[in-house]
């Protein structure tokens, strides 16, 4: 983002631009430490693993996908009594049981480490960095990404809503819209940060009670996902709060064929819809954790009224 607008990505890489990204193409990839060693069965000797501890967390896990202990016993091609066993911790479990189980329990990469250190196993699934050479071409591609979206805006988060990357379209569009606007002290790239600033983002939004009350609803269904983590439940605590100290009352659902956002700042006035795209099948934690929001105009005049910032940028 411009400094004129007084935010700050994220972990944000040499200033370099989408196009920039897009015209180097990467030569051949270092291997990234996942290819090096994953399959490691050694214990962590350091400290004798409690083993009530992973089986407190398998149970957690079983309990958030609403399956038996038979239920898990049967998918896994295991006997009831040995997942008990686990769960009561009178058995430890090898590595390769702990990812058997953690693939059928469909449990995120991020918590299969957890897993796997409860039990005394070495962490199996890496985080990293975006800027890291081995990821160089998934690095290319989102940028290409980006820049294809452009005069729209489009943006690259990570799972606690920080934006790590954006397009000169998304850019462009929060520089005017934020000028003069209250930012968040620390100049935070987080999105629930923005919205929550009094006098924010949110000021700016003609649907914000209905959009706040969406994204309470998506992090209440990531928890049932992902599970619990100390962040989802501060983003939960300053959404509602700033929900409950609106002075808008909810806005009647339209007749779209989405939620839309609406914003009017001044003279303009857009409506837009945005379209997430995940990487698929990853095995970094990084990339599962990513996610590539692109925001589309849902009429005529936003569109056209996006592609005249974009002249007037250019």
């Amino acid at each position: 983002m411009s400094e004129a607008s007084g935010v700050r990505y994220v972990n944000q890489e040499k200033s370099q631009s989408p196009s920039e990204f897009e015209a180097k193409a990467p030569g051949p990839q270092p291997a990234c430490a996942n290819d090096r060693d994953v399959t490691s069965d050694r214990v962590n000797k350091a400290e004798k693993p409690d083993k009530s501890a992973f089986g407190e967390k398998l149970k957690k896990w079983r309990s958030l996908r609403h399956m038996s202990q038979n239920d898990l016993a049967l998918a896994a091609n295991v006997s009831s009594r040995h997942i008990s066993f686990l769960e009561t911790g009178r058995a430890r479990p090898s590595r390769k049981m702990i990812l058997r189980l953690a693939e059928v329990l469909d449990i995120p990469l991020r918590s299969r480490n957890d897993l796997l250190d409860a039990a005394g196993h070495r962490k199996s699934f890496t985080q990293t960095s975006l800027s890291d050479p081995c990821l160089g071409q998934v690095s290319a591609g989102l940028n290409a990404l980006l820049a294809a979206h452009d005069p729209f805006p489009a943006f690259v988060m990570d799972d606690d809503w920080n934006v790590l990357r954006a397009n000169k379209a998304a850019s462009r569009l929060l520089s005017i819209l934020m000028d003069g606007m209250k930012v968040p002290a620390s100049n935070s790239a987080n999105v629930i940060d923005w919205l929550v600033e009094e006098e924010g983002v949110n000021s700016i939004l003609l649907n914000w009670q209905e959009i706040g009350v969406e994204l309470v609803r998506r992090i209440h269904r990531k928890g049932e996902i992902q599970g619990s983590a100390p962040t989802r439940h501060q983003h939960l605590a300053k959404l509602v709060a700033s929900l409950e100290s609106s002075k808008e009352p909810l806005n009647p659902k339209t007749q779209d064929p989405f939620l839309p956002v609406r914003i009017r700042k001044g003279g303009l006035e857009l409506t837009l819809y945005s379209v997430v795209t995940k990487i698929a099948d990853p095995r970094d934690i990084t990339l599962q954790e990513l996610t590539l929001q692109t925001l589309c105009p849902a009429n005529s005049e936003t569109q056209q009224l996006l592609l005249s910032l974009s002249k007037l940028g250019n």
